[in-house]
């Protein structure tokens, strides 16, 4: 079953030093984007990126207890098997929506729910500093899920077709909120 999509867009995300240093953030802290779709060094604490291994994707080790094999996917622009290929609304209907470059549903693993609230802005800024990423080669397995599960994962996603605001300049609840949604805190 294929998930409920909207139309693709051509939106064309512009580079800027501010989307730069934002999308950074948001990759790295806020969203930790690194967390998953990068080589971590568990014999350390903490994990940390390993030197190279940032943005390449992993395959989750068994012993978390995913179904089936799950890996999150090479982000970086490299074109052979990292994101290099994608259009900017492909990489923001991956964050946001929970929709692959081809089509399927992401993992619900991925927390494009709470992605979901990311601000257009903050989302270009994102596309703007995986962009930035160096490329890395990394082929990865694709996700293999049980079928059920395989079945229930692909009636999550969901379109967004309105613009996404940011918090109202100056709230600071509201600005607080928006973080802590956006960083699954919940």
């Amino acid at each position: 079953r294929k998930p409920v999509t909207a139309a693709p867009s051509s939106i064309k995300v512009e580079t800027t030093p501010a989307r730069l240093e934002r999308g950074k953030y948001i990759f790295e802290v806020l969203a930790d984007c690194a967390g998953c779709h990068s080589e971590r060094d568990f014999s350390r604490f903490g994990g940390p990126v390993v030197a190279g291994g940032l943005g390449k994707g992993m395959v989750f080790p068994p012993e978390l207890g995913f179904p089936g094999k799950v890996a999150a996917p090479n982000i970086t622009p490299d074109v052979a098997t990292g994101a290099g290929g994608w259009t900017d609304d492909m990489l923001a209907r991956a964050i946001r929506e929970g929709i692959g470059h081809d089509g399927r549903a992401l993992y619900w693993g991925m927390w494009y729910r709470s992605f979901a609230g990311l601000s257009d802005e903050d989302l270009a800024s994102v596309i703007v500093y995986l962009r930035a990423l160096p490329p890395v080669r990394n082929a990865l397995p694709a996700t293999l899920l049980p079928d059920e599960e395989r079945a229930a994962n692909a009636m999550s996603p969901r379109p967004i077709t309105e613009p996404v605001p940011g918090p109202p300049a100056g709230d600071s609840r509201a600005l607080g909120r928006y973080l802590l949604g956006v960083a699954d805190c919940a």
